[in-house]
């Protein structure tokens, strides 16, 4: 996501929930007015936004917010195992094929700045991620460490075709 979030508006009125609650979607824009992300509620990132050079929005769905991600650890070799805070929002292999994105705002040269590692298992609050070199979990541990800045994490949804529960 390009910078952070700045300002923030009422996008629309999505539905009632279980407890007949409102549930509403919030528009966050930059400086320049561009929408760059949409978030629930509750603060979860929902989509977000980038452009081309000619202003052509490019679209990235977010599968899971980085919030829910307790730890990431070295697991076999190219595979690092992410653990979930809570798990029972989600039904086992819905995360599979996702593409897992680390931003590094510190980083200390081009190539480490973005990190990604796709999804290859997942079951409750365990996500096994394909991460030659341990490159994410690395970073994630530098930062517990408190040898760099938090990255920004999250879960993209850059499958194509039908989902689960889809017609």
């Amino acid at each position: 996501m390009r910078g952070n979030l700045s300002r923030k508006r009422l996008v629309e009125f999505v539905a009632f929930c279980d407890e007949f609650a409102p549930y509403f979607r919030f528009l966050h824009e930059d400086t320049q007015g561009n929408t760059i992300a949409t978030t629930s509620l509750w603060g979860d990132r929902l989509d977000e936004y980038d452009y081309t050079d000619y202003g052509v929005p490019l679209h990235a769905p977010v599968a899971l917010d980085g919030r829910w991600i307790a730890g990431i650890a070295s697991g076999a070799t190219d595979v690092s195992i992410v653990t979930l805070s809570n798990s029972d929002m989600l039904v086992p292999n819905e995360l599979i094929g996702c593409e897992l994105r680390v931003a590094l705002e510190d980083a200390g040269a081009a190539k480490q700045v973005f990190l990604a590692g796709t999804v290859i298992s997942h079951l409750g609050a365990l996500v096994k991620i394909h991460d030659p070199g341990h490159k994410i979990a690395t970073a994630w541990n530098q930062t517990a460490q408190g040898q760099v800045h938090k990255p920004s994490v999250c879960f993209y949804d850059m499958r194509e075709g039908p989902r689960s529960g889809s017609g």
